[in-house]
């Protein structure tokens, strides 16, 4: 079996969150997120037992409708 790194745990205004890892970027110096934006990351989904949906489609949704133009049609 396979070990794979789904989440982790990052610190944002003194509160912890999951962050997905397959909406991170990890550099050497920093992890760059661009689904959402830095002022979003306080209404990340907490939960006593971390709930995978709810913290996915969070940034799922982020990145469909952080910002203005990211809500135009594709095509």
């Amino acid at each position: 079996m396979e070990v794979m790194i789904r989440y982790l745990e990052v610190e944002v205004a003194g509160h912890k969150i999951l962050l997905s890892i397959t909406f991170s970027r990890i550099g050497k110096q920093d992890i760059q997120v661009q689904s959402i934006l830095a002022d979003q990351f306080a209404q990340v989904p907490k939960t006593k037992h971390p709930e995978e949906e709810k913290i996915m489609a969070y940034f799922g949704v982020g990145t469909l409708y952080t910002t203005p133009e990211r809500q135009a049609p594709l095509a």
